[in-house]
């Protein structure tokens, strides 16, 4: 995800009217990253505005509770540690 947000070129765009990123590598691989949200109890919340997906890193070395992710929205993007309960978005990719 640290290459994600500090090495690659991000543009907010429309795909199959799903709103979201297409992040573009420095060797013009892609991926497209949607703005699906996220779950807070029972609900979801700002689909189509927030993009909040999990990384595999450990959040905070004081708290075995966080995670760190990926929070975006078209005003930027942020590595952020929050707790795990946060229904946050699982994005498989394969090499």
């Amino acid at each position: 995800m640290t290459e994600l947000v500090d090495s690659c070129a991000w543009m907010w765009a429309t795909l199959n009217d799903v709103n979201g990123y297409l992040v573009i590598a420095p060797n013009d691989n892609s991926i497209f990253l949607p703005a699906a949200g996220y779950r807070s109890s029972t609900s979801r919340s700002n689909v189509g505005y927030y993009g909040e997906y999990w990384c595999s890193t450990p959040g905070s070395i004081s708290s075995s509770d966080e995670s760190l992710h990926l929070d975006f929205s078209v005003s930027g993007r942020y590595l952020l540690s929050v707790i795990r309960y946060l229904g946050c978005i699982v994005r498989p990719v394969t090499d």
